[in-house]
């Protein structure tokens, strides 16, 4: 399997399951089967939400990184002192 389509196989694929739709979807429309909705576009999902969905996730404590080498080869480059 591809892991990646294109637009002209998309095209096609959808002009195919025009004609001949997957079973899968034969069998859910023929039992009334309705995907549960998903979440609106609008921004229902505040920040809050989004961290219960994440739960306890630690956070990693960085060092800052030392740039003393290269703010010194900018001096070196530049000519100054």
């Amino acid at each position: 399997m591809r892991n990646h389509v294109d637009l002209p196989t998309v095209r096609a694929l959808d002009a195919r399951w025009q004609q001949e739709p997957p079973v899968g979807r034969l069998v859910a429309a023929y039992l009334g089967y309705k995907p549960p909705a998903l979440p609106s576009a609008e921004g229902d999902t505040t920040p809050e939400d989004l961290v219960q969905e994440l739960g306890h996730v630690p956070v990693r404590q960085h060092t800052a990184v030392d740039d003393s080498a290269f703010e010194q080869y900018l001096k070196d480059k530049d000519g100054r002192q």
